[in-house]
């Protein structure tokens, strides 16, 4: 779909938003329920939910000890990316620290936390500007900001808190309504940009609406109407088309934003209900692998930073295993942590989530053979659309974890300072976006098409036999091709190729890994630490396996110790059919052997 179409749909949302959205009361602070987010209800059941879970007090000492590594720092100092004008890692910062402040300060009764939050508050509010020609920069720091005030606003002297709502106003409010009324491109997009633009200001807006009533509730008007288009990306199952860190990015203020409509008591027009955002916790938690590793398409990390907004949507929509989910993750808890707590908790296994998962606008999906063991047999594949934000040129790309082990990867982002970076003209030029450095088939070394869209055409899930057949004929022009993956009795992945060229055409079917790669005939061995993988290829006579190190020129981020495993197949001209198939226990058994022989058109009816 082209970059028109896509507006054009943006755009289409919007004006419909904007005609079903219902008018918002505004709140005067007075009436207010409480704190924004941190209200008496919210921590009640954090306290509840630290006393009654094992990790209640490990999370607390965590939270706490990094709050009074706080009290002893400066307020942070502007700063930018390297190689962008771009001062996210500022405004990120700053909000981290009002949150653990805030939640120290609430959960535990810590007053000595307000005056360094203020001190923070303060500081931020003495920048010159907020960035606003990186709109995300202005948002997260109005939010940060905006926390401060409205948690710490009791314990500020008359003139701090007229400096820090006039800072908000002239940096944050002004700005992002005058992006409104321009139409500024996040106000209507579709992707992370509308959702974190939208709550951090949609928050701001709440927290002022006592101070500037007729500013934030202009706002918030327009946030809560332009965001519907961003939840509207929700549909029709939770599924987010940018991979897994750019729904942690949007989803995070997705839940700040409700979480601060619910504690103030103004209604969210239906946000909350529209369609896909009740399911959404099962995208990150079905992308996430056994070991912990992401299946990590488009501009995404094998790992992210943990994600304590999951602990609120666990609560709202009552899904106890993604906050299970989100507590067994490594890395350190944040304050959001401590002040969202969950007071239930319940393993995938126990809360009878199913081991595959299909999504629909992302076209992604995913098998594993079981939940709680981290060295469960794990497929991720996908079709997708390659004009979406963020994406790779990977239609019918995948990765494959087994033993604990990623074997099959993907090499996720490069440097977003490079020249070039998100222009579409120039972005695919650079080898970690192109389709040379993914799982797929390649047709004559080139790149797939850049507007290609490749849908899931089958999904099943059965104990016995779980599998996806994805549509792969827009990839590449002049090739018909379907590409089937398949978990057979849990033990065995198939991958099979149809492949279909109306001209004779060069082609190569790919694989980077990490893993040692041992090759006999038609069998191959893969290593990777303590696990081993068994790869048998059913290739054409006389295709043998090519095992090279993989690099990336200069100025993107070097590869290290990544192999591309390849069949160089030559001129095709005729129908061909490849099939591939990955097993931790042995040998591929006769089971799954005929799966791999069996046409994708009976996949469907297979027992």
């Amino acid at each position: 779909m082209g970059q028109m179409t896509l507006r054009r749909r943006a755009l289409l949302q919007l004006l419909g938003a904007a005609l079903t959205a219902p008018a918002l009361p505004r709140v005067a602070r007075a009436a207010a329920p409480g704190r924004l987010i941190l209200d008496d209800q919210t921590v009640a059941r954090a306290k509840a939910g630290l006393a009654a879970h094992p990790q209640g007090k490990d999370v607390l000492r965590r939270v706490t000890k990094r709050a009074e590594e706080l009290l002893a720092l400066p307020p942070a100092r502007r700063e930018y990316e390297p190689g962008r004008q771009v001062m996210l890692p500022t405004s990120r910062e700053v909000l981290e620290r009002v949150q653990t402040l805030g939640a120290v300060a609430f959960v535990q009764g810590d007053q000595r936390m307000a005056p360094r939050a203020i001190e923070e508050v303060l500081a931020a509010c003495a920048q010159p500007d907020w960035n606003p020609v990186h709109f995300l920069d202005t948002a997260e720091m109005s939010h940060a900001v905006a926390l401060g005030l409205d948690w710490f606003g009791a314990a500020m002297t008359p003139e701090q808190r007229q400096a820090v709502v006039a800072a908000l106003l002239e940096k944050g409010v002004r700005p992002a309504l005058a992006e409104h009324r321009g139409a500024a491109r996040w106000t209507t997009a579709t992707h992370n940009w509308n959702l974190v633009c939208n709550g951090g200001m949609g928050v701001t807006a709440l927290a002022l609406r006592g101070d500037a009533p007729a500013e934030s509730a202009e706002l918030l008007s327009l946030s809560l109407r332009s965001v519907r288009a961003g939840f509207a990306s929700f549909a029709p199952d939770g599924g987010w088309v940018e991979g897994p860190a750019y729904w942690d990015y949007g989803t995070r203020y997705a839940a700040y934003l409700l979480a601060a409509l619910e504690s103030a008591g103004v209604d969210d027009g239906g946000l909350a209900a529209m369609t896909g955002v009740a399911e959404t916790g099962r995208f990150f938690l079905h992308l996430t692998a056994p070991g912990g590793k992401l299946f990590n398409f488009a501009d995404c990390n094998e790992t992210t930073r943990r994600s304590a907004h999951r602990f609120w949507l666990a609560r709202r929509y009552t899904r106890p295993q993604d906050a299970s989910h989100e507590l067994a993750r490594e890395g350190g808890a944040r304050g959001m942590h401590l002040a969202w707590f969950p007071e239930q908790v319940a393993a995938p296994a126990e809360s009878g989530e199913p081991l595959d998962a299909q999504f629909k606008t992302a076209q992604v999906a995913t098998f594993r053979s079981a939940w709680g063991d981290p060295k469960a047999l794990y497929l991720a594949c996908k079709g997708g659309d390659n004009a979406a934000n963020h994406s790779h040129l990977d239609l019918g790309g995948f990765v494959l974890d087994a033993g604990g082990e990623r074997f099959a990867l993907d090499l996720g982002p490069d440097d977003y300072a490079l020249p070039g970076y998100f222009d579409r003209a120039r972005r695919y030029a650079y080898f970690r976006n192109a389709s040379q450095s993914h799982n797929l088939l390649l047709a004559g070394g080139a790149s797939q098409a850049l507007d290609a869209r490749a849908p899931i055409a089958l999904f099943r899930s059965t104990p016995r036999l779980a599998c996806a057949v994805v549509d792969l004929d827009a990839a590449y022009p002049g090739l018909k091709h379907r590409r089937g993956f398949a978990l057979v009795d849990r033990d065995t992945v198939v991958i099979v190729d149809e492949i279909a060229p109306e001209a004779p055409v060069d082609l190569a079917w790919q694989m980077l890994t990490g893993a040692a790669v041992e090759s006999t005939g038609d069998r191959i061995v893969l290593r990777r630490g303590q696990a081993a993988l068994t790869m048998i290829a059913t290739m054409p006579p006389g295709v043998a396996p090519r095992v090279e190190a993989v690099e990336a020129p200069a100025p993107q981020i070097p590869v290290k110790d990544v192999r591309r495993l390849s069949f160089a197949l030559g001129n095709i001209a005729s129908h061909l059919r490849l099939a591939v198939a990955f097993t931790a226990v042995g040998d591929v058994s006769a089971r799954a052997r005929a799966v791999a022989a069996a046409p994708l058109s009976d996949w469907a009816t297979l027992d």
